[in-house]
């Protein structure tokens, strides 16, 4: 965010704590719920959405930056977007190249999508930096000259993800990643709306997964108007100041993104306030997501207690600028993917358990894998007695006891009616069960056994008995 969006946060922020607070905080709205258009979002876990792809860990707003923010753990890709001069949207966060680029401080809207293709996106990148703005020679830049293609790009990567990517580029490069999109109103709010209408239409099924945002009301309000079938959108500044104060959000969104502090005395003592507990009553009841992004007044912002702190009170995303930083905390803590899966391999549980590792693990049921039915014979002589073996395999976490149903086809030849058989977690055991011949017995006898819908058979060849004279 710039400066001036900051001021402006600022002083909106400053009167909806000062207004709302006290009448509202730690209460749901007395009002009916207006639940969002759709439940994809709020049915998922905690999300890591990387901010511009994870600036202080990649080239902002790049292709590469997407990608390599996923590789990394995000869950989410999170963007800003605005025009050229020939009305192609194009993922960047500023309103001039030169600030990200080797590029002229000329407008993005004064330039064609050519003539911004020819720059170079990771040029002033330098990892760990908060911002390009205060540009030094003295700091590394790993990724300066990929996309003239003076430098080889990373193993995987080419000169194209370091330069200009479109909104139609991207989506055509993830199908299937969520999105966070903020529609920024360097080039206006009606011609920036139409675009990404047109572009998402050209996108059919992403209605529920590209979260449409702005700070400016104007831009959701156009938007919405020129894509009615958006299902999910964000909430602006002014539409989250009403909303403390108990009035509806309009378009209703799926997410509300704040920051995760506001300083309301410029510094002085007693004036910093966390937005989370007073914002949770409300997007709670009205089934929102929190996305929360660092707002550089907290000292310990992108730290594991910072994590823990917003985590704790309630955020159901982090919208970060270090991506696999924020992976290495969930890993570490047992937070799994939003649709509950490990994370990474230390979540992973042990053979037989389902979970979250390292607390979180419950032994599977057991499960009857396998059932076999032999014999070492074959053959079974009159008046005598033998045996068949069953094994049986059990791929659960827990024992579990098989009742084994048994026949004979010959009724000259005996077994068990049922034989209980307890098979431990992850194991195969072999049951001996006798078979006993009578001393009318002779032809063949198929012995059957079946169990939880399974059946098995072996046949035995029966000796008769012939006596001595």
């Amino acid at each position: 965010m710039g400066s001036m969006g900051k001021r402006t946060l600022l002083a909106v922020l400053t009167a909806l704590v000062f207004i709302a607070v006290p009448a509202s905080s730690g209460a749901a709205p007395n009002r009916p719920a207006t639940p969002p258009p759709t439940d994809f979002w709020n049915t998922k876990g905690f999300m890591n959405f990387a901010h511009q792809g994870g600036e202080r860990e990649n080239p902002g707003n790049t292709l590469f930056a997407f990608k390599k923010s996923l590789a990394d753990g995000a869950d989410v890709i999170d963007m800003d977007v605005t025009l050229t001069s020939d009305d192609v949207l194009i993922a960047t966060h500023d309103g001039e190249p030169c600030h990200t680029s080797d590029g002229p401080c000329t407008a993005f809207r004064d330039l064609t999508l050519e003539q911004v293709r020819q720059y170079d996106f990771g040029y002033w990148f330098s990892p760990g930096l908060a911002t390009y703005y205060e540009k030094s020679l003295d700091v590394p830049h790993p990724y300066r000259g990929m996309a003239t293609g003076d430098v080889a790009p990373p193993p995987e990567y080419s000169a194209s993800d370091f330069r200009i990517a479109t909104f139609d580029e991207i989506l055509d490069a993830f199908p299937n990643t969520p999105m966070n999109v903020e529609l920024k109103s360097h080039a206006g709010a009606e011609a920036t709306a139409q675009a990404a209408a047109d572009v998402l239409a050209d996108h059919p099924g992403r209605e529920k997964d590209v979260i449409i945002n702005a700070f400016s009301q104007a831009m959701i309000d156009a938007f919405h108007e020129k894509a009615p079938g958006h299902l999910a959108l964000g909430g602006s500044l002014e539409g989250t100041l009403d909303y403390i104060t108990g009035t509806p959000i309009t378009p209703t969104p799926v997410a509300v993104q704040p920051p995760d502090m506001y300083d309301l005395n410029g510094g002085s003592p007693g004036g910093l306030v966390d937005t989370i507990p007073i914002l949770k009553p409300h997007f709670e009841y009205d089934g929102f997501i929190s996305v929360v992004w660092p707002s550089d007044i907290d000292e310990n912002q992108e730290t594991d207690p910072w994590y823990a702190k917003l985590i704790g009170q309630g955020a159901d995303a982090i919208n970060t600028m270090f991506p696999a930083r924020l992976h290495e905390y969930l890993c570490e803590n047992g937070i799994p993917r939003p649709d509950g899966s490990p994370r990474c391999e230390q979540q992973e549980c042990p053979a037989g358990q389902t979970g979250i590792a390292p607390d979180n693990c419950t032994n599977t049921p057991g499960v009857l894998s396998g059932i076999s039915l032999t014999s070492a014979k074959g053959k079974l002589k009159a008046g005598k007695k033998t045996a068949v073996r069953v094994k049986l395999s059990n791929s659960g976490g827990s024992p579990i006891k098989v009742k084994l149903k048994l026949k004979s086809g010959n009724r000259e030849v005996k077994v068990p009616g049922s034989v209980t058989v307890t098979v431990p977690r992850l194991k195969s055991v072999t049951k001996s069960i006798s078979v006993r011949a009578t001393r009318k017995a002779k032809g063949k006898a198929a012995i059957t056994i079946t169990t939880q819908g399974k059946t098995r058979k072996v046949t035995l060849k029966v000796q008769a008995r012939f006596r001595q004279r």
